[in-house]
């Protein structure tokens, strides 16, 4: 069995791009865990469910898209990562090491500031390809 990435994501459908690329472009045996698409196992707590595959990753890619709107304090409206995608970063980040993962942010995305000092992948609204060649080097990093 492959090493397992984990895919962290909000509501759009950028996740099943680098899930393709994960499995099938980086040029290493990898798969990709989206969990939605994993068997509950019994388990009707999502937390149960998202615990038990966490733990079979070796590395997890956070897709940062703005998902949420929110309004700053001067009342402008602003996009946002959504709350589950934070909440994973900071799980991932305990138990693998920050070193193993891989952030990637769409621009003019509002992150918390304790986020904006960690490295991560920019790209632009509809165009997650963009993360293509770096994601590769980072993975290919991380699993050689």
């Amino acid at each position: 069995m492959p090493p397992s990435v984990f895919l962290t994501h909000g509501r759009g459908d950028d996740w099943r791009h680098v899930k393709a690329f994960i499995e099938n472009d980086v040029g290493i045996s990898l798969r990709a865990i989206e969990l939605a698409e994993q068997p509950h196992g019994g388990s009707a707590y999502i937390g149960s469910k998202f615990e038990t595959y966490a733990a079979k990753c070796a590395c997890a890619v956070i897709i940062m898209s703005g998902d949420d709107k929110a309004y700053n304090p001067n009342d402008t409206e602003e996009l946002r990562v959504r709350e589950n995608v934070i909440h994973e970063l900071g799980y991932f980040q305990a138990c693998l090491g920050a070193d193993r993962v891989i952030l990637l942010k769409e621009t003019g995305v509002n992150i918390p500031s304790n986020i904006l000092g960690r490295g991560y992948i920019p790209y632009s609204k509809g165009h997650i390809a963009e993360v293509d060649t770096k994601l590769r080097r980072e993975l290919i990093e991380i699993f050689n």
